[in-house]
């Protein structure tokens, strides 16, 4: 079957795909996935995985370049994982940086001179995440690694809201939000009762660079205080309004 499959609409893909076969989806750790054949494909990572580009092969192997034999070719790709993400580099042209992808969102390309080009893309997970002490026991979509603090934030919006709940069973130590891309703006709430919600600060990728703690290593958001962040440079860097008073000149 080709890839429309209804006389009035549209259908991508080939009859009964992905659940009684697994055509157009991609290999594990498979950072060029070959596209040549179909138009939707799926990415099902158990492993975090970068794609950098999508590859093309010149059918039966005649002559001419993928950039003429190719030019205009379409495809959609579902992203079942939160394992997966795309790289904003080379011949791979996205709206945004890094790591915008997500499990259930999607993204459309199309090729030209030798490029993958954006057209689309979606955002389906909710941009307001909560957890507790409890959460970080268990892996789940939201949390990668048991007991480790850290938070998967990618496949939201430009703005996402993450929702502190102390609970007695522990403190709640959060030290990364991953998945982010830069200009991306995180904004944390201690939501519960307690004021033990400790927020680590360290150089490594997806944590945070606080300027307004005295500590260098921590600092501790009372009950419903909240602090925002943007993503830079593979930190979150805390935004610090800026006051002016009758003493101060400020002027750019």
């Amino acid at each position: 079957m080709g890839d429309t499959r209804f006389k009035n609409g549209l259908a991508l893909g080939s009859y009964n795909n992905f659940y009684a076969t697994t055509a157009g989806v991609f290999a594990q750790a498979d950072t060029t996935p070959d596209v040549t054949d179909g138009v939707l494909f799926y990415s099902n990572n158990t492993s975090n995985t970068t794609i950098t580009h999508f590859d093309l092969t010149v059918v039966g192997g005649g002559a001419g370049s993928n950039a003429g034999a190719f030019e205009g070719k379409v495809i959609k790709v579902i992203f079942l994982d939160n394992s997966t993400g795309l790289a904003n580099t080379g011949n791979l042209k996205l709206a945004t940086s890094d790591n915008l992808q997500g499990k259930n969102n999607w993204i459309e390309l199309i090729y030209h001179n030798s490029a993958w080009i954006e057209c689309g893309r979606s955002l389906n997970q909710s941009n307001f995440i909560t957890v507790d002490s409890r959460t970080w026991l268990v892996a789940s979509d939201v949390v990668p690694n048991v007991s480790t603090g850290n938070v998967i934030i990618r496949g939201r919006g430009p703005h996402v809201t993450l929702n502190l709940v102390h609970d007695s069973t522990g403190n709640l130590a959060l030290r990364r939000a991953i998945g982010g891309y830069d200009g991306q703006l995180l904004t944390i709430i201690a939501g519960g009762d307690s004021q033990s919600l400790v927020i680590v600060n360290s150089a490594a990728a997806d944590t945070f660079v606080c300027v307004t703690s005295a500590s260098s290593t921590q600092f501790r958001l009372a009950t419903s205080a909240s602090v925002t962040f943007v993503k830079y440079l593979n930190k979150w860097h805390e935004l610090v309004p800026i006051f002016s008073n009758s003493s101060t000149l400020m002027s750019t």
